[in-house]
């Protein structure tokens, strides 16, 4: 299944989300336009095709979301109502695929022409399918709204497109289990696992090649051309830098090289080394960019170990992580979880 390395932290994005976001908050009583404050969107604009909004905005709608919605679980609340048409001209691509596998290889290509609170990247091994949520860069407590929100997305919609019904076999997510985990235990009926190493879902590879029961090939050939098109509108000065991040985001586990990485990319190492220069960075800066960011996330919002949190940032001893820890932020990762916990509870 072909990845594209495009980054939702540069791209233009859809407002569906957003709109069901405000139905939600609707029909508890809220305000809608308390969810846009901050974020220049205006209420006018919220529900037409032609709006778009950047990452930044969306993360801001998310923060005003997660203090308005009175009820947990939001991001599954946002999934349960999503639908094949929620997702604009990426649901009509979808739709009109003829399998699920095909369903996978046009996510992994056009996410960025839906609604996307995240990078996407699904893949096959064995009998299981994957599909895997990397969120960019750290975003604290939003991070479960944003995972629950592709899950539910996914255990809500695909059997509306196979016409029957769909099973998971696992759901890992990298944050602590929430307060509100039976909410998942009810809705997903799988075997979950916290603090893992990545935001995955899992289900059977015999789901791939089921006939979608709106298979349309002329329909499928013109939708995902316009996704094609959405796509170019979409492309960043910054684009190499995020291909890169978001390659090395997608295994935080095992860091590629930076021939791995130009291979990828198809272009030679010495293109690639070229390129980085003219952008005046590096592959090692970019790489060290990712491993802090990954740091900080583990450290805010989950409660590994710090031994575990060196380990899963690519260090194979501790004492070489807090000195790059320190260099990174001009803190220790012990300091660093002791003040993320006071201005936690200072929030709260």
């Amino acid at each position: 299944m072909k990845q594209q390395n495009r980054s939702v932290v540069n791209a233009n994005l859809p407002t569906q989300v957003v709109s069901i976001i405000a139905d939600l908050l609707r029909e508890e009583g809220v305000n809608e336009s308390l969810l846009l404050e901050g974020s220049t969107l205006t209420l006018s604009a919220l529900r037409k095709q032609s709006t778009f909004i950047r990452y930044t905005q969306l993360l801001q709608i998310l923060e005003n979301a997660l203090k308005l919605y009175p009820k947990p679980g939001l991001g599954l609340a946002i999934g349960r109502r999503e639908h094949v048409a929620s997702w604009g001209l990426l649901g009509f691509a979808v739709m009109c695929a003829a399998d699920l596998r095909s369903v996978m290889e046009i996510g992994n290509r056009y996410y960025l022409s839906g609604p996307a609170l995240y990078d996407l990247k699904s893949y096959v091994e064995g009998g299981n399918c994957t599909i895997q949520a990397i969120v960019p860069e750290p975003i604290g407590r939003l991070l479960p709204i944003v995972v629950e929100e592709l899950f539910a997305t996914v255990y809500t919609v695909f059997p509306e497109l196979i016409g029957m019904p769909f099973t998971l076999k696992e759901i890992q997510v990298v944050y602590d289990r929430p307060d509100y985990s039976a909410l998942y235990d009810d809705f997903f009926q799988c075997p979950i696992t916290y603090n893992a190493h990545a935001n995955r879902l899992i289900f059977d590879s015999a789901y791939l090649d089921i006939p979608l029961v709106n298979a349309n090939p002329v329909s499928a050939r013109l939708s995902q051309e316009l996704c094609e098109q959405a796509l170019k509108a979409q492309t960043s000065d910054n684009e190499l830098r995020q291909s890169i991040k978001l390659i090395l985001l997608r295994t935080p586990e095992r860091f590629p090289n930076m021939e791995s990485i130009a291979e990828e990319l198809e272009m030679s190492p010495r293109t690639l080394r070229r390129r980085l220069t003219e952008e005046d960075t590096s592959y090692q800066s970019i790489m060290d960019e990712v491993r802090r960011d990954l740091a900080i996330g583990y450290i805010r919002d989950s409660r590994l170990s710090m031994a575990e949190i060196a380990e899963r940032t690519g260090f194979t001893e501790y004492g070489n992580f807090r000195k790059a820890f320190k260099r990174w932020t001009g803190q220790s990762p012990s300091f660093y979880r002791t003040e993320s916990d006071s201005n936690q509870q200072d929030e709260d």
